[in-house]
């Protein structure tokens, strides 16, 4: 399966920005805490490692992590190796500490170590989101091919409380900003109304919302619209 869906991405020259692969995340024998991270200098795969320890770090998840390089190429994420994309491995610690119920009729939920595999989900997800850019509710948006567009940036980001935005408005006119969850559904409106030109900060309580990614979405008549991913951390 995953070779032939790297393979038919890649015969359409399809953008993939990054491949995490959780195979098995939820045995810890001997509960050292200890999952190694397979990389390989394939496409920007040693980038997606380097985010997996950097949200270790971020989230402080108790987790010892070992990072193989270059990774084994006995899971799905190979096949994206082979098509020139970036993938990863996420995984227990399978060689020291094996799961003896691999591939057996015992290989049950029973033997699941719960707090690891949550842990390793949270780490995989985490990554995930960090590289996450959503753009299904900009189907409807009617981006205008004209040279003057939005510049939109946000410090810090991610944050748990609080993150300002900055909109750089290319000429005076209306504009509206407004934030956006995964689902695409409207959650809070930053701005409405006229713009003079120039950088405009907007304060973002993200404190007020759920855990999770958002897109702040700048819009305004004869400007292309623009789009930024915000993160709010638990």
């Amino acid at each position: 399966g995953a070779k032939f869906y790297a393979g038919a991405m890649a015969a359409n020259d399809a953008a993939i920005r990054g491949v995490i692969n959780m195979d098995a995340i939820a045995y810890d024998g001997n509960a050292d805490t200890k999952a190694r991270i397979h990389t390989r200098p394939i496409a920007n795969s040693i980038e997606l490692a380097d985010s997996v320890f950097a949200m270790r770090e971020h989230y402080n998840i108790d987790l010892d992590l070992i990072l193989t390089n270059p990774g084994a190429s006995y899971s799905d994420h190979a096949a994206f190796w082979t098509e020139g994309y970036g993938a990863i491995l996420v995984i227990e610690e399978f060689g020291a500490d094996g799961n003896p119920f691999y591939h057996t009729p015992n290989d049950r939920s029973m033997h699941f170590d719960v707090p690891y595999f949550e842990k390793l989900a949270q780490l995989s997800i985490a990554t995930l989101a960090t590289i996450a850019e959503p753009t299904g509710i900009f189907q409807q948006v009617e981006v205008l091919a004209v040279d003057r567009s939005f510049g939109l940036q946000a410090w810090p980001n991610p944050s748990a409380v609080a993150t300002t935005v900055w909109l750089d408005v290319p000429a005076s006119g209306p504009v509206t900003l407004e934030l956006f969850d995964t689902m695409g559904r409207a959650v809070g409106a930053l701005h409405g109304g006229i713009l003079p030109r120039g950088r405009h900060a907007f304060e973002v309580p993200l404190a007020e919302l759920p855990a999770g990614s958002y897109v702040a979405l700048a819009q305004g008549p004869g400007v292309a619209a623009r789009s930024l991913c915000l993160v709010r951390t638990p």
